[in-house]
């Protein structure tokens, strides 16, 4: 199981650096100015210079992804249940989140800006769980069906 927490986090990592790269492209395409906005200024000026920051930026971005990648493990633990697995692994991931994106100032420095995210972040991993949840129903169903019918 170790060795499976790591190599998922290992490509979790190489994916979290991919999206934090393709995001500010992403957002730049759609400014459409023609610059590139890859570092929240107030990051920059925090870190001293771009080059600084966005080492950094990438570098939270990796450690994101292996966390999110690396948690995944805890849907492989039978024992303890869906809601379970998903309250663990949503406890990964906002113990995760929350800080990067508070110190990449990928959220505004206030109690609103940071409530606000949490709120954000929250209503998107319950739709994420939610779509999962009735994939997995759907596909069970269908699977016992089969079952069923085979075994007649």
């Amino acid at each position: 199981m170790v060795k499976k927490f790591f190599q998922r986090g290992t490509l979790g990592f190489l994916m979290g650096v991919f999206i934090t790269v393709l995001i500010p492209v992403l957002i730049s395409f759609s400014i459409g100015d023609g610059k590139y906005y890859a570092i929240v200024p107030a990051f920059t000026e925090q870190c001293g210079n771009e080059i600084n920051a966005a080492a950094i930026q990438y570098l939270l971005g990796g450690v994101l992804g292996f966390m999110c990648a690396a948690s995944s493990i805890l849907f492989e633990i039978e024992k303890f249940g869906i809601l379970k697995q998903f309250f663990l692994h949503f406890l990964c991931i906002s113990v995760s989140m929350l800080p990067i994106a508070y110190i990449c100032h990928w959220m505004e420095h206030s109690f609103w800006g940071v409530l606000s995210y949490f709120a954000i972040f929250t209503f998107i991993y319950l739709i994420i769980f939610i779509s999962q949840l009735t994939f997995w129903k759907i596909k069970i169903k269908k699977m016992n069906e089969k079952l069923s019918k085979t075994s007649r």
